[in-house]
């Protein structure tokens, strides 16, 4: 992942995995190996908390992302700033 930190990176592994985890027992009762346990389908089933709340897990996602790929760059900013400081005046 590209969070800036550990608890981004586990943050966004806990919100993969209770998508998936619902997305596996939704199919394992579709395909009666399992009894129903009337949990939706991530984003399709009929249901606005669930999507609402799906939703919002997802932004924060992306949101530790975003920080994740703003914080790489501005420290690739930051090294080429002190590596222009580095070279001698007459060089360039």
């Amino acid at each position: 992942m590209k969070a800036p930190d550990m608890f981004g990176s586990l943050v966004a592994i806990g919100i993969t995995a209770l998508i998936g985890f619902q997305a596996i027992i939704n199919i394992a009762v579709v395909t009666s190996s399992m009894p129903v346990t009337g949990m939706p389908l991530p984003f399709f089933s009929y249901g606005g908390t669930s999507l609402i709340i799906l939703l919002c897990c997802v932004r924060s996602i992306a949101q530790y992302i975003k920080s994740g790929i703003k914080s790489i760059n501005e420290s690739k900013e930051n090294q080429e700033q002190k590596n222009e400081q580095l070279i001698p005046f007459f060089i360039t």
